[in-house]
C-alpha cells in the first residue's frame, strides 16, 4: 500500500494526506498487459483501491486524502458536472448533484440503489426534484445512465379532439 499510495501521489502531483485508519499492511499488485496513460494510471489505482475499502478524495488543488470507504460520506468529494458519456468506467469518489425534470427523486431511489455501492449515497430531495449521488464515478455512471432512462415525460394515452354538431343543439347532447 505504501508504494501504491507514494505512485499514486506521483502521477496526480499532489501530496496524498492519510487516515490512520488506512492500514498499511494492505497487499495491492497491479500488472498491466498493455501500456497506460497517465489518466488510466490513475483510475486503475483508484478502483483497486477502491476494491481493499480505501477512497482517494482529492482536497484543493495540492491534496488527496486516503480514507476508508465507509467514511467517504462524511468527507467532502469534489463535484463532478459531467454526464454519463463523460464518467470514467472507473475512477474516483465524486458528488454529483442532478437536476430532475419528470421524475419524483424519492421514486427514482429503488431503481438505481443497486448501483450504488455506499449506503446512504443517495439523497432525495422531492420539493426541488434534485438528486444528490456520492459514490464513485462507475456507479454514478450507471446511476445516471438509469435515471436518463426513467426521467422522462409520461405520453398521455387520450386524445382530444373537437367534433363539431351539425344537425342538434349542444343543450340537447
Amino acid at each position: 500500500l505504501e508504494q501504491v499510495l507514494e505512485y499514486y501521489a506521483e502521477l496526480v502531483g499532489r501530496t496524498i494526506i492519510r487516515s490512520p485508519a488506512v492500514q498499511g499492511a494492505t497487499q495491492i499488485n497491479l500488472k498491466s498487459q498493455t501500456d497506460l496513460t497517465v489518466e488510466e494510471a490513475v483510475q486503475a489505482i483508484d478502483s483497486l483501491l477502491a476494491l481493499n475499502g480505501i477512497a482517494m478524495i482529492p482536497v484543493g488543488e495540492k491534496f488527496v486524502t486516503a480514507i476508508p470507504t465507509a467514511q467517504a460520506l462524511q468527507e467532502a468529494a469534489a463535484f463532478t458536472t459531467r454526464g454519463p458519456g463523460e464518467l470514467p468506467e472507473a475512477g474516483q469518489y465524486v458528488t454529483k448533484i442532478l437536476q430532475l425534470t419528470h421524475a419524483k427523486p424519492s421514486e427514482l431511489i429503488s431503481a438505481i440503489q443497486p448501483f450504488a455501492k455506499m449506503q446512504g449515497g443517495i439523497l432525495a430531495i422531492d420539493s426541488t426534484q434534485v438528486l444528490v449521488l456520492r459514490d464513485y464515478a462507475a456507479n454514478i455512471k450507471r446511476m445516471l445512465e438509469i435515471i436518463e432512462k426513467i426521467d422522462i415525460a409520461v405520453p398521455l394515452e387520450e386524445n382530444m379532439e373537437v367534433i363539431p354538431i351539425k344537425y342538434a343543439l349542444a343543450s340537447e347532447i
